[in-house]
């Protein structure tokens, strides 16, 4: 039998059973703490495992982020193709815009020269509207030159400043479309009264605002009465209603100095003749 005299004896005894050694461990050693070893071991091969995964997931990642910006380079590369077409485009855009400006300003050049043409061509019938106020049965009509109506503004300046005009004396005086003195067909000596037309394809406020200047300051100069008239083929929507009128009889009883008369022209008479 062995005898234990000292904790040496003891803890000799212990190292040398392996039996007792085991039993003594359990009996001081929960079973949470003996199983640790075990456990430990578990959870590190599983964090090794965890790290192959994530390197591996690592290297696949950054495989497919790389086939990503291969992608996205080629994309890059389709992007300046498609801004180069963009670019060229644009500027097609562009000269077509100014080849349809320039096609639009001659049209409105075209229609602008046309409407002139085509009410200097119906003065006398503009004229005769108001032949049956001054008494007329037959009538004759005769534009005013450049130099009378320049005459006109020179002999008036005091009189014509006092006037109520839209625009400066004389600016648009001088280029009408057509002004006009109206006289008896057998007594042609004396003007009886005149026209102030402005023609347009589309007649807007500035084409009443001239014409009725050009009317005050004829008004003003002669003391004879002067009508306003706008030959077009249509009015503008956004014209003011209240300042032109389409019937000669309600445009004379008006008698309102900023009213004109509107004289329709057929649009036929504004297309170009057909080629020879």
């Amino acid at each position: 039998m062995t005898t234990i005299n000292t904790i040496e004896d003891f803890l000799r005894i212990v190292r040398e059973d392996e039996e007792l050694r085991l039993a003594v461990r359990r009996e001081l050693l929960t079973e949470e703490l003996l199983t640790l070893p075990q456990r430990v071991s578990t959870l590190t091969d599983n964090v090794n495992a965890l790290t192959r995964s994530i390197d591996e997931y690592k290297t696949a990642t950054n495989q497919r982020l790389t086939g990503v910006e291969g992608r996205l380079d080629n994309v890059d590369g389709r992007l300046d193709g498609i801004d180069g077409r963009l670019d060229g485009i644009e500027g097609r855009l562009d000269r077509q815009h100014g080849m349809l400006r320039r096609q639009h300003d001659d049209l409105a050049r075209f229609r602008g020269n046309y409407a002139i043409d085509a009410a200097r061509q119906s003065d006398m019938a503009i004229a005769r509207l108001f032949a049956h106020r001054h008494g007329l049965r037959q009538i004759n009509l005769r534009a005013l030159s450049d130099n009378e109506r320049r005459m006109m503004l020179v002999e008036n300046q005091t009189e014509l400043a006092s006037l109520d005009l839209r625009a400066p004396l004389g600016d648009t005086f001088l280029r009408p479309d057509l002004i006009a003195e109206v006289t008896d067909l057998v007594y042609a000596d004396q003007p009886r009264y005149y026209i102030a037309a402005e023609a347009s394809f589309t007649a807007h406020d500035r084409d009443i605002e001239r014409a009725t200047d050009h009317a005050k300051i004829i008004r003003c100069a002669t003391g004879l009465n002067a009508y306003a008239v706008i030959a077009a083929v249509r009015l503008d929507p956004h014209i003011d209603s209240d300042l032109v009128l389409e019937d000669a009889e309600e445009y004379l009883n008006a008698n309102n100095e900023n009213t004109a008369l509107w004289c329709p022209l057929p649009e036929t008479d504004l297309e170009p003749p057909d080629p020879c």
